[in-house]
């Protein structure tokens, strides 16, 4: 059953994130900015 719930949990994370972005520079750029911005959180700015 846990791994039903987890296995549907990343199909709606994976779904969410492919029509978030539809190009692979999409997701680079997403990629780039998720990086640029835990860099910010952890330099405490």
């Amino acid at each position: 059953m846990t791994k039903k719930v987890l296995l549907a949990i990343a199909l709606i994370v994976v779904s969410i994130v492919l029509t978030g972005c539809q190009t692979v520079a999409g997701f680079g750029g997403d990629i780039k900015w998720t990086a640029e911005s835990t860099a910010d959180v952890l330099e405490g700015e």
